[in-house]
């Protein structure tokens, strides 16, 4: 009887096995690319422009053009930073577009006004303070007119990195552990949301680290197609050989 079922349990091992590695080769790439926009590419395709000394609008209006979402509070630390850093990617992009505000983020950090102000910094208040909604909005008369500072403010909200969030985050991530009832690809894209949420909160994981976090979290799976592939990769990995 089990050389009867011995070709389709072949089958359907050999099938898995190419799905897992497709969608593990998915993942090593996009864990190489930067989900969020950088001046560096944005300078590449697009023309600066000035401001207007005396109207915002230009901002405004390509803000909507490029769909820049509304910032809404969350309860929820972990949807609210997530919400912020999705808010941010969508908003680089315009801020990019225009000389006085296109040196606001470098990289992640953001980079006060020497001259407070300025044209630009009063146009970004006007702009962060329309695309927020109340909770924010009300926060934000703090800093009226200083968009750098309506910026950071922001960021200490959402995104604030600190090392009791990064700690957390880390462990969380670490921690994963693959359930006897999921199924590879479910369990890979719950993989996948952990580490962005990881790095998001200021950890970061090399390739190597990556591959045996995932299969350490893999290991306590009982389905016998599953350890058999799990096998090999961890020889692999224990011969130094790519994965």
């Amino acid at each position: 009887m089990l050389l009867t079922f011995l070709p389709s349990i072949q089958k359907w091992s050999c099938e898995w096995f190419v799905l897992f590695q497709f969608y593990f080769t998915i993942w090593r790439r996009s864990s190489k690319s930067n989900q969020y926009p950088r001046a560096s590419k944005t300078e590449s395709y697009c023309k600066r422009y000035v401001l207007p000394s005396s109207s915002p609008k230009e901002l405004l209006t390509h803000a909507e053009k490029q769909s820049v979402p509304t910032l809404k509070y969350e309860e929820q630390a972990t949807k609210r930073r997530w919400n912020y850093q999705n808010w941010v990617a969508r908003l680089r992009p315009v801020l990019e577009m225009f000389k006085q505000t296109s040196t606001v983020f470098n990289q992640e950090v953001i980079v006060i006004y020497k001259d407070p102000s300025c044209v630009g910094n009063k146009a970004l208040f006007i702009l962060v303070n329309a695309k927020v909604d109340n909770y924010f909005r009300n926060l934000l008369t703090r800093t009226t007119g200083f968009g750098d500072k309506a910026l950071l403010l922001l960021q200490k909200q959402c995104a604030s990195n600190n090392m009791i969030d990064k700690n957390h985050f880390h462990f969380v991530f670490t921690n994963l552990r693959m359930l006897s009832s999921e199924t590879a690809t479910h369990f890979l894209r719950r993989f996948i949301i952990g580490r962005n949420q990881a790095e998001l909160a200021g950890n970061s994981y090399d390739d190597i680290q990556l591959v045996d976090f995932l299969l350490s979290a893999m290991s306590s799976v009982t389905n016998q197609a599953y350890m058999t592939n799990l096998s090999v990769f961890q020889m692999k990995r224990d011969d130094n050989q790519a994965v």
